[in-house]
């Protein structure tokens, strides 16, 4: 598996997605600025996006949200698809307008400690984080100004930890 660092990076004014992280790759995306993309009229767009078996450590970024106003699928700031069980997503700040703050369809995934404030008009999708997998913990997290902070995630009585599982379907992630 070979190792990669993304760290200390501003990326703006870009089309599909800013970062990008896929394959048999152990990854850490830390650090970074990135801005909301500059085609989300045009296509559906994701700020820092992990899939197809990576292992990534996301944490310490400012990501801006994207937003697609029609109902087909969502713009995300950190969209995690098929990635490796041990992916975890830590202490990131998203600002601005998103369909979804964070998309998580994978398994065995960690989300917390990230601060998600949603702001600007919405279109078909309005969620904080999605849990679209199993086995999959959220902690400690603050999500305000989306309509739905959390979807799929089980919430906890008492504590914060919360572990949830996702049946099959509905999974309409862009990728």
């Amino acid at each position: 598996m070979s190792t990669v660092e993304i760290t200390d990076n501003v990326v703006e004014g870009f089309q599909k997605t800013g970062i990008v992280a896929s394959g048999h790759v152990d990854v850490t995306v830390r650090g970074n600025r990135i801005g909301a993309s500059a085609a989300q009229r045009l296509l559906v767009a994701n700020g820092i996006q992990a899939g197809a078996g990576a292992r990534a450590l996301i944490e310490g970024n400012t990501v801006a949200g994207n937003s697609w106003g029609r109902e087909d699928a969502a713009g995300t700031a950190i969209l995690l698809v098929n990635t490796a069980p041990g992916t975890e997503v830590r202490a990131n700040v998203i600002v601005g307008n998103a369909d979804v703050g964070i998309y998580v369809l994978a398994d065995g995934v960690r989300v917390e400690r990230n601060r998600l404030t949603d702001t600007g008009a919405d279109g078909a999708f309005d969620v904080g984080i999605g849990n679209y997998g199993q086995n999959n913990v959220f902690e400690g997290n603050s999500i305000t100004g989306f309509y739905i902070q959390y979807q799929n995630v089980v919430q906890p009585q008492s504590g914060t930890t919360t572990v949830a599982a996702y049946p099959s379907g509905n999974r309409h992630a862009e990728q």
